[in-house]
Formats: structure tokens, sequence, C-alpha cells
């Protein structure tokens, strides 16, 4: 006796059987499963924040960039009193 795993969508809660994207542990529709920056599939590499995907060119426009010489950061960051 064989076991079929049921691959439901991480996001509607309903089978994947036509195609699916397993990636952060689960199993998702490959329209659903979405940058959280712009909200458009992730059809290829993607980096994880919170939790999140995110696709890499909008997690680079999202980097903090350094008020002294204007490069991005990478890493931890120190914010002034002035939210700087």
């Amino acid at each position: 006796m064989s076991v079929v795993q049921r691959r439901v969508c991480a996001k509607c809660g309903r089978l994947t059987s036509d195609g699916w994207i397993e990636a952060l542990g689960r199993f998702w529709h490959p329209d659903h499963f979405l940058c959280s920056a712009c909200g458009a599939p992730v059809g290829g590499d993607f980096v994880v924040e919170d939790g999140q995907p995110v696709h890499v060119a909008c997690s680079e426009a999202r980097r903090p960039v350094c008020m002294g010489c204007g490069a991005k950061l990478n890493g931890v960051t120190i914010v002034d009193a002035w939210g700087q």
C-alpha cells in the first residue's frame, strides 16, 4: 500500500494537484507563492526575510543606505535619535 502525500497550498488551503512549488517547508500554487515586498509571484531566486519570501531585487532595493557615504548597508545597523 502506498501513501499519497497531499500537497495543500499554504495560502489557499486547496490541493495543489496540477503544479506546485515546495518552499519554506510548505507547498504553494505557483501563483500563490508571492514576494512579501511587491506581491508578485516568486518564480525564481528569492531570499527569506522575517520568514517570508522576497525577490532578490526587492530585498536589495529595501536595504537601508548609510547616511554618511550613501552605500547600501549589510547586517547590523545603528539608528540615531533622529532616525537616521
